[in-house]
């Protein structure tokens, strides 16, 4: 069993969710005897900042049951159940059952959270396998280290211009979004609810590709899922029944699924308004197609050298005032943040203390500016927000 960070870990999180009571958790060796603290599950209702508002990211599926209150989850760096290791050849069709598919991972990992009472999860799909890749061979980008040369660039079979036959994404959508909506499936898993194209699209080394491209992906994911993309401006006003008939489909998969933009690094206004709304991009030629397919805006907030505070008055200050108003409208969330990597030098962060005041005024400071989900980075990622040591 591994160990919370510390025990104080578990009293600010308690203090800032409704509902906290029962459970334990447990106080790394060498720290100060404290009483444990207890917890009881994340249950929507309540006053106050709801528990469900305190999402969690967790690496290994090893660290499950988690030790800590948790109201919503994100799929991203965690259990090995992401696109590369999922497919690992291309697949002949979109069927979940093509022997290129490979489900262990996401199933024990949705079978976890399940387990757990948690439910209409969040999944980020990108990172291409190095099979489908533009440039299999580059190794500059971010999950190189991995073994994941060429991730960062869009699959092979779309062109710069957003046209193309992008089937390698097609039957990639298709055949997760079949396999976790199956009614017997979601006995025993967790439902995925909420999709996002691309992680962090913002940085050079998360995506190679065009302005273009991306808005492709997020139409083709949008009309597959949901249905609510009917024309494919990317690909030159196809119909989204056309698209729905490449992959054998004759309707959408779960109507009432939502889309995420693809999230940027920090609040990144420029990357953000070319893909919503293709503006200071003279290569863009698909309008506001990105905005349309989007269903909440996100981005990620770390607090390595900075505070909540600054973010708040001036990087989603800065951001509101860019949205049109039909993206006001729509949730802003903060896929992914934390106090970040500890290891850096310059990370102002690194006193245990000051990380456990940190959470609640992190958490507190993001709602009252307009956030409405918020996901922690992470539950048992070294040296990245971490709060529980495996």
């Amino acid at each position: 069993m591994g160990k919370v960070t510390g025990a104080i870990v578990g009293l600010t999180a308690c203090l800032m969710i409704a509902g906290c009571g029962g459970g334990s958790s447990s106080v790394p060796a060498g720290a100060a005897t404290v009483p444990l603290i207890g917890f009881a599950p994340c249950v929507p209702g309540g006053t106050g900042i709801p528990c469900t508002y305190w999402g969690f990211q967790v690496n290994q599926l090893s660290s499950y049951p988690v030790q800590l209150p948790y109201g919503q989850f994100r799929s991203w760096d965690s259990a090995n159940a992401n696109w590369p290791i999922l497919e690992t050849c291309e697949a002949a069709s979109s069927s979940p059952s093509d022997p290129c598919f490979v489900w262990t991972n996401l199933d024990a990992e949705l079978a976890d959270l399940k387990q757990q009472g948690r439910n209409d999860v969040f999944y980020t799909l990108s990172r291409t396998p190095p099979w489908g890749s533009q440039d299999p061979t580059d190794s500059s980008c971010v999950y190189s280290k991995q073994g994941l040369d060429g991730e960062c660039w869009p699959p092979v079979d779309l062109n710069a211009n957003g046209t193309g036959v992008n089937q390698i994404w097609r039957n990639w959508v298709t055949a997760i979004a079949t396999r976790v909506n199956d009614p017997t499936y979601l006995q025993t898993h967790a439902h995925i609810k909420y999709w996002e194209p691309w992680n962090e699209f913002s940085h050079f080394q998360s995506w190679k590709g065009t302005n273009n491209e991306l808005v492709r992906l997020a139409e083709d994911l949008n009309c597959i899922v949901t249905g609510k993309v009917t024309t494919i401006i990317a690909n030159g006003g196809e119909t989204c029944q056309h698209v729905l008939s490449t992959v054998g489909l004759t309707s959408p998969i779960d109507p009432a699924a939502v889309i995420t933009a693809p999230s940027t690094a920090g609040i990144a206004v420029p990357a953000l308004q070319s893909f919503l709304y293709c503006t200071n991009d003279p290569t863009c030629t698909v309008g506001s197609a990105g905005a349309q397919a989007s269903d909440i805006i996100d981005v990620h907030l770390y607090v390595d050298t900075t505070t909540p505070e600054s973010i708040a008055s001036h990087g989603i200050v800065s951001l509101k005032s860019m949205l049109q108003p039909a993206e006001l409208a729509k949730p802003l969330w903060d896929g992914e943040g934390s106090w970040g990597k500890t290891s850096n030098s310059s990370n102002m962060w690194q006193d245990a203390y000051a990380q456990a005041g940190l959470i609640p005024r992190y958490f507190a400071i993001f709602w009252n500016a307009g956030i409405t989900q918020a996901f922690w980075y992470g539950y048992d990622f070294s040296p990245i927000g971490q709060l529980y040591v495996p």
